[in-house]
């Protein structure tokens, strides 16, 4: 198997920096996410991964083989990096058929890829529209040819830009699936660019979250999202509430509690983030001694959860403050009724104020 690996890469257009020093490695047989917003840089370090981009500074190694190098005068032109690529329109040749579109990439001697690709087909149930053209073919057929005629050379590595961004939400969820499965089962190195935390959590064994063209944190889905780094990094999986204060005893007093900020000094500005989903209410009436009831402002039911906004009263030095809680199932109290507000705290974060 073989590892990706990119090292002090920086990178800009017409003299705007967009990738700064930027090092990782994608791991043999695994799934890596770049993940983050539109213009953080994610895209073009995949471009320069496959070679479609030329390297302005650091360098980059397939397995024990580099590819490029602005110190060694090394940029092997895409053709001989092989590396696989998926894009984002998936950019299927419209004037041949499913199957050819899938071996075009084939060398004529390779007759044991040809036999791969008919197989594949079969096993992500296109065989039935070999002889189709793309214009024939749903969304979710096309990006399965897609992913087939990227694999088909047999490439060391696979490099695939938002592959499901083009899909709608049901038939995203079922084909990224089916997606998973193939890239386990064909233990191919995958690096995967996406801007959906979900769907990158999802796909991937390893994340990169980006932000202004740097790494932000490399971590596990699970380490990711339960010890962000940063506020920055917490926002990425949705909106959060944030309740300012001050470090004081190693803590950060707020109307709903206090929250542990030993890592902060004495008197530093903070802010305690708190995800909708790690705010729990529970219908109170009035007999709650010694707890400070919040009022429900709004209550929409979204799905399979429900969205509430609650107000907090000032009480002492704190200041009042509206909470967003995501709960789930159906919980629509009366507006303007009291409830009592409980905080998972693996859902609750406390960083220096901006």
């Amino acid at each position: 198997m073989t590892m990706l690996r990119l090292e002090d890469v920086s990178h800009g257009f017409h003299g705007v920096p967009v990738v700064w020093d930027v090092s990782f490695t994608a791991r043999s047989a695994e799934v890596t996410c770049l993940l983050g917003p539109s213009g953080c840089g994610k895209t073009t370090l995949l471009r320069i991964a496959a070679g479609l981009e030329r390297l302005q500074q650091g360098r980059v190694t397939l397995g024990d083989r580099v590819v490029a190098d602005t110190g060694a005068g090394i940029d092997l032109p895409a053709e001989q990096r092989s590396v696989g690529m998926m894009f984002q329109d998936y950019a299927l040749f419209p004037h041949l058929t499913l199957y050819e579109n899938v071996v075009f990439g084939i060398p004529a001697r390779r007759s044991d890829r040809r036999e791969w690709a008919r197989r594949a087909l079969d096993q992500t149930g296109l065989a039935g529209l070999a002889q189709s053209y793309p214009h024939m073919l749903s969304g979710g057929q096309q990006q399965r040819a897609a992913l087939l005629r990227a694999m088909a050379p047999e490439p060391r590595v696979l490099l695939l830009d938002e592959p499901f961004s083009g899909l709608d939400i049901t038939l995203r969820l079922q084909v990224r699936e089916e997606f998973l499965a193939f890239l386990k089962q064909t233990g191919v190195t995958t690096l995967l660019v996406t801007h959906d935390p979900e769907e990158g959590m999802f796909m991937s064994d390893h994340v990169l979250v980006m932000g202004g063209g740097r790494v932000l944190q490399a971590a596990t889905p699970a380490d990711v999202y339960f010890k962000p780094v940063n506020d920055y990094v917490a926002e990425l999986f949705g909106p959060v509430n944030r309740i300012p204060g001050t470090v004081r005893a190693g803590a950060v007093e707020t109307p709903i509690g206090c929250f542990n900020a030993a890592h902060l000094t004495e008197g530093t500005p903070a802010q305690v983030l708190i995800r909708p989903e790690g705010i729990t209410l529970t219908l109170t009436h009035g007999d709650s001694t010694g707890e400070n009831p919040v009022t429900v402002l709004s209550a929409r039911l979204v799905g399979r959860s429900t969205f509430v906004r609650v107000g907090c009263r000032a009480t002492g030095t704190n200041r009042g403050i509206d909470l967003r809680a995501r709960m789930p199932g159906v919980f629509l109290p009366e507006l303007g009724s009291a409830v009592l507000v409980d905080v998972n705290l693996s859902h609750a974060f406390v960083f220096p104020s901006r």
